[in-house]
Order: structure tokens, then C-alpha cells, then sequence
């Protein structure tokens, strides 16, 4: 590989074609997964540190999948028509969950003041 910098006559051989391309489309809904992941991630942590339920905090990620779904097919007005924009966007929610699952479980740990 050294010499593909070396040489500019062998550029276009320093592009190997051989790599596995699992889905050449991830830039393009990476934007949809990292906007709903982290909407979700705001949202649920937040309200999990003010003591809401796990539950509430599934019922607004079933809520928010919806929603992506709603706007990402009805609404072509004012968004591209895009079921795998969508699909990312659950991927990412789905996520989260499994997070926020994990650290209701595992890793709030309530403070008692009044022992102080």
C-alpha cells in the first residue's frame, strides 16, 4: 500500500474493490438513527434521574418509533418518502431502550438525605 502514496500513476489501483460493503446507503440514514438514538437518550435519561417509570419511558420510545414511522411515510410533504430512513430510526430507539433498561436495572442507585 506504501506505494499507491509514492506513485500517482497507480492511484486507481489503491482502491481495493475487494472490501465487503455490508449497506453502501448508511450515510445516508446515519442521520435518522443519531437523531432519534439521541432524542431518546436525552428524553429517557433525564426522566429517568427525575424518577419517572421504565414504563412512561416506553411508552414515549413506542410513541417516538410511530411518529418516525408517520413522518417518514405519510408525510411526504414535507420529508422524502424513506422506510428505511424509519427503520433506522427504530434501530436507534431500540437501542436506547436496551440502555435505559440497563440503567434503571443495574445502575441508579437512590440517595438518601436524610441520613445526613
Amino acid at each position: 500500500m506504501l506505494w499507491c502514496y509514492v506513485d500517482t500513476n497507480k492511484v486507481g489501483e489503491c482502491f481495493n474493490s475487494n472490501f465487503v460493503v455490508i449497506n453502501p446507503e448508511i450515510t445516508s440514514h446515519i442521520s435518522n438513527f443519531s437523531l432519534s438514538l439521541l432524542a431518546y437518550l436525552a428524553i429517557g435519561s433525564s426522566w429517568l434521574t427525575f424518577g419517572v417509570k421504565l414504563r412512561s419511558i416506553a411508552v414515549l420510545g413506542v410513541f417516538m418509533i410511530v411518529a418516525n414511522f408517520i413522518c417518514e411515510t405519510l408525510m411526504g410533504f414535507i420529508n422524502t418518502v424513506d422506510i428505511v430512513d424509519a427503520m433506522y430510526g427504530t434501530v436507534g430507539i431500540i437501542l436506547v431502550f436496551i440502555y435505559l433498561y440497563c440503567l434503571n436495572r443495574n445502575g441508579l442507585i437512590l440517595i438518601n438525605l436524610d441520613d445526613q
